[in-house]
């Protein structure tokens, strides 16, 4: 029988070991995400992914692996129904593989969408605030115009003009109303200067 193997009762033990540390993990990450508002507004976006998995795994957990699997098919030690214990063992194989298939193609869908929207829009990072700082290029594309206006700016250009050619003593100089004249023309056409 099972039961007469150690090797089984040894594992079954150290199976039963992982699964109160998993679960224990879970719990902490729930209370976790309860605590925390940014990662809440993140679930809450993947809130109908996230029932359906809680649901399902409560009734794996908490109907059919004590009702169906220990008291039909097995009763801890022995099988009791060796042909509903294998539907069991199986089922649950076929519930992972779906589970995690589900939860790998969601995951390449994701990146695939981040990726094409990071490199289709760089004057906006998809990343939260916080995570701004790792993407390179939003970083990137900061820095060319930062550099773009710092080296293009008509306030740089008229001072370089200015120290280039210095004033020209021929021209007399210009008047009180010609200097507003041409600060309220700089102001109109470059909105950017104005405080």
């Amino acid at each position: 029988t099972v039961g007469s193997s150690t090797a089984f009762f040894g594992s079954s033990i150290s199976i039963t070991l992982v699964g109160i540390l998993l679960n224990s993990f879970v719990i902490a990450i729930v209370v976790f995400v309860f605590v925390n508002d940014g990662i809440r507004s993140a679930l809450w976006s993947y809130r109908i992914y996230v029932l359906s998995y809680g649901v399902s795994f409560v009734a794996k957990s908490f109907v059919l692996q004590p009702y169906v699997f220990h008291k039909y098919a097995s009763d801890g030690l022995h099988k009791r129904r060796h042909a509903l214990f294998m539907m069991c063992d199986i089922g649950w194989m076929a519930y992972n593989l779906i589970i995690g298939f589900t939860v790998a193609l969601l995951r390449a869908c994701y990146y695939v969408l981040y990726a094409v929207v990071a490199v289709a829009f760089l004057d906006f990072s998809v990343l939260p605030d916080q995570f701004k700082a790792y993407d390179t290029a939003h970083k990137a594309f900061l820095a060319t115009v930062w550099s773009h206006h710092r080296h293009h700016s008509p306030l740089v250009h008229v001072a370089a003009d200015a120290i280039k050619h210095g004033r020209d003593p021929a021209r007399p100089p210009l008047s009180r109303a010609a200097k507003r004249w041409h600060l309220a023309y700089t102001l109109i056409h470059n909105p950017t200067l104005k405080p």
